[in-house]
């Protein structure tokens, strides 16, 4: 768990890879608490706000949040396509871990930024293909392409080259998005 959880959600940071997170922050797929977890516990003056719709996970959360102290950390149980119709412009950096397809993770990563955030992806090899497949997706959501970064940690012998995808919020998302839930898979912009 060290190196494949843990260690992946860290490395970028650690290696100054990545700028340190201060401000808002929404963790969407919340999950296991990865990256999100790790991350509060290093940026202890930002303020992460996890969204997760399964139940179980957001109990999880809520207890180890609880068991750890961290009073920069609040969970929120429901499907990010309902919330964000509500929370809009809040956010200084999204970040989101094995959640979904890059276009998908960009509508519902889109609407809860600042104008000027930034979404932190990690992705895996797979990542330019994704890009080329979601360039829509950025001009239609307001949304620009920074950079990637590559980064490698080992794990059981092999080597893992996985990818920090950084996108930022240029103009105001449409209000149409993120559309109700289910769309962006169905049909990805």
């Amino acid at each position: 768990m060290v190196q494949r959880h843990l260690k992946d959600s860290l490395i970028p940071f650690e290696k100054a890879l990545i700028k340190p997170l201060s401000g808002k922050i929404v963790d969407i797929g919340s999950g296991g608490g990865f990256p999100a977890i790790p991350l509060a516990i290093t940026f202890q003056n930002a303020l992460f706000t996890l969204i997760e719709s399964e139940k179980r996970k957001c109990q999880f959360l809520e207890r180890v949040i609880e068991e750890m102290n961290l009073q920069n950390v609040a969970v929120i149980h429901q499907r990010v396509e309902v919330l964000t119709k509500a929370i809009r412009n809040e956010y200084d950096f999204c970040t989101m871990r094995a959640v979904a397809h890059t276009s998908i993770c960009l509508e519902y990563a889109a609407a809860p930024l600042k104008v000027g955030g930034q979404v932190l992806l990690y992705k895996g090899p797979s990542f330019m293909k994704e890009l080329k497949e979601s360039q829509n997706a950025l001009k239609v959501l307001g949304m620009k392409f920074e950079q990637t970064i590559e980064y490698a940690y080992t794990f059981n012998g092999e080597c893992f080259t996985p990818n920090i995808a950084i996108f930022k919020k240029k103009d105001q998302t449409p209000d149409k998005y993120p559309r109700r839930s289910g769309m962006a898979k169905k049909r990805p912009l």
